[in-house]
């Protein structure tokens, strides 16, 4: 356990909030691809997991609700997204 020291849950939440903003921002200037945006979600949100069990780890599952969020945030309102049947 991570927890010895005062400020680790205020890491953990830091490296929770930055493990889901990278997703996001990956997601959304980078990837191309609807799975790989959701690929790119799940990755982020397993990365808080890490974080929030390295550190306390009760509920940590509960973060696995950011995936929709964060794939959200990362298409919404694009147009250059390859869907289904383009090239």
């Amino acid at each position: 356990m991570l927890a010895i020291t005062d400020f680790a849950s205020d890491l953990s939440l830091c490296s929770q909030a930055l493990a889901l903003g990278m997703a996001a921002a990956l997601g959304r200037f980078w990837l191309r691809s609807r799975s790989a945006i959701w690929l790119a979600s799940f990755a982020g949100a397993l990365g808080a997991m890490a974080a929030n069990i390295l550190v306390d780890g009760q509920g940590a599952f509960l973060l696995l609700v950011y995936v929709p969020v964060v794939y959200f945030v990362a298409v919404i309102g694009r147009r250059d997204l390859g869907g289904p049947g383009t090239a």
